[in-house]
């Protein structure tokens, strides 16, 4: 199987102002688990909150806790230059542009090394496990302060398990429910199997461990996506 990283930037990609709206269309339960991202992080945040949000383009996430937390900062890290710039509108409209940093690259890329939490919702599994899961995954945690949160939202499922035809097709019924155009869907079957590196649940938590991430509570489950609450330890 020829495995691709995904470009958002390519010609050919998807609008990145649609990237939210066809999200929400194809994943049951999406508005749900940003809900529980939000109650989640509020328990433990100080009022003067630095958040760092990984794969911060198209805006979802930044809007999400930036409305949530008024005193709170946020600092977005996302390669495409086209989802950042959705991103920096959504954030604009919503009055918090003021309190958000952005960033073209990679948390690698980032100095700062004291967030009070972190997210990376539907962005990992993008990544090969090849080596660059746990890089990313060390990456966030090498920047959150002791004890601090991080929410992972993440294509989570062995591609080779007999059940995973009938996960793709509640997907892709899912999706066809919500008015998706039969060209998109069939774009995105192709992108599951040549750009999206599902690994199973037993892999999933062995890489959050790795990377020193403990206190790993699974909080979403909806076909082959899954959500993690965890603590740096």
């Amino acid at each position: 199987m020829n495995k691709q990283h995904v470009d958002f930037d390519r010609d050919n990609a998807p609008p990145a102002d649609q990237y939210e709206q066809l999200a929400r269309k194809f994943l049951p339960g999406y508005d749900g688990l940003y809900a529980l991202m939000r109650i989640l992080l509020a328990e433990r945040l100080p009022a003067q909150a630095e958040i760092l949000v990984v794969g911060a383009g198209g805006g979802k996430e930044l809007v999400t806790l930036g409305r949530a937390f008024p005193s709170a900062r946020l600092t977005g890290v996302d390669p495409s230059k086209k989802m950042l710039a959705v991103a920096q509108g959504l954030t604009e409209q919503a009055g918090i542009a003021a309190r958000v940093t952005l960033h073209q690259g990679t948390t690698d890329n980032l100095d700062t090394n004291q967030f009070d939490a972190a997210t990376s919702m539907l962005v990992m599994h993008f990544l090969p496990d090849d080596g660059a899961k746990l890089d990313f995954l060390k990456a966030i945690h090498s920047r959150l302060k002791s004890g601090a949160r991080f929410i992972l939202a993440d294509g989570c499922f062995d591609k080779q398990a007999a059940d995973f035809a009938w996960h793709m097709e509640c997907y892709q019924a899912h999706a066809k429910l919500n008015g998706v155009p039969d060209e998109i869907l069939t774009e995105a079957v192709k992108m599951m199997s040549t750009q999206v590196h599902c690994v199973p649940e037993e892999r999933e938590l062995e890489l959050l461990r790795a990377a020193g991430f403990d206190q790993i509570t699974r909080i979403f489950h909806a076909l082959w996506l899954r959500a993690w609450l965890t603590v740096k330890g």
